[in-house]
């Protein structure tokens, strides 16, 4: 067989291996005469031998184009993955919610263990009780569970809520009066059980009835009072 037809009729991989691995000798040194190595024909002089490196190179120029185009889709194909994930992710971190609750004083360690335990068996809810502090946190998927079947779970548990419990970081208190003035107005609220603001810490933490009173109303009272409750403060719920 004819080194040309040779050439023609060998499968790419193979013959491109050859030339990738630099298993054919000097493929950029060539001498003048034709071997079986196909690298061998770059300095050719005869048109026949010039038609055989000429096949060679562009087999050779389309392999890696190939490559090229490959690595190029699979680049992109992990840019959508990665794109996609990211949305995922921002859309998991919009959904999240939290609650910070206070329960019964006279729940132990059991109660607070079998509590947590009825809770998180809601799809997408993670709960942590501490007998305590008489605090329970709770996280959720807004998506996929409502508050209501969080205060019930609690229910179910046989344990009692005593009050929701957030935490706001407000703008604009510098002194003791500035704070007392945010309490002042927390605390004239229908169904606040507890409220202080702090100018050292530029927070304020309210204790409420979650039945009588909105988180969002508590942040239109102190808002009122002049100061302001961050906008990158954590969303009511």
């Amino acid at each position: 067989m004819e080194l040309g037809n040779w050439v023609e009729k060998t499968p790419l991989p193979p013959v491109l291996d050859l030339l990738l691995a630099k298993k054919t000798p000097k493929f950029f040194e060539i001498n003048s005469k034709i071997e079986c190595h196909i690298g061998q024909c770059v300095n050719c002089e005869t048109r026949s031998q010039r038609n055989i490196t000429r096949i060679v190179m562009i087999k050779f120029v389309k392999y890696l184009t190939a490559i090229a185009l490959l690595a190029s889709v699979s680049a992109s194909a992990g840019e959508t993955k990665k794109t996609e994930t990211a949305a995922a992710c921002a859309k998991s971190e919009c959904t999240q919610k939290q609650l910070t609750l206070k329960i019964d004083g006279a729940a132990c360690e059991a109660t607070c263990a079998s509590l947590d335990k009825v809770l998180t068996s809601l799809e997408g809810v993670k709960a942590e009780s501490c007998s305590k502090s008489h605090i329970t946190k709770v996280t959720y998927d807004s998506a996929k569970v409502k508050p209501a079947q969080v205060f019930a779970a609690f229910k179910k548990a046989g344990v009692k809520v005593e009050g929701q419990q957030i935490e706001l970081a407000v703008n604009g208190m510098a002194c003791g009066s500035c704070s007392s003035k945010v309490s002042k107005a927390l605390t004239k609220l229908d169904g606040v059980l507890n409220g202080a603001a702090c100018h050292q810490s530029k927070k304020a933490t309210v204790l409420f009835d979650p039945a009588k009173l909105k988180s969002e109303q508590i942040v239109a009272a102190i808002n009122k009072t002049g100061f302001k409750v961050a906008t990158d403060a954590p969303a009511a719920n």
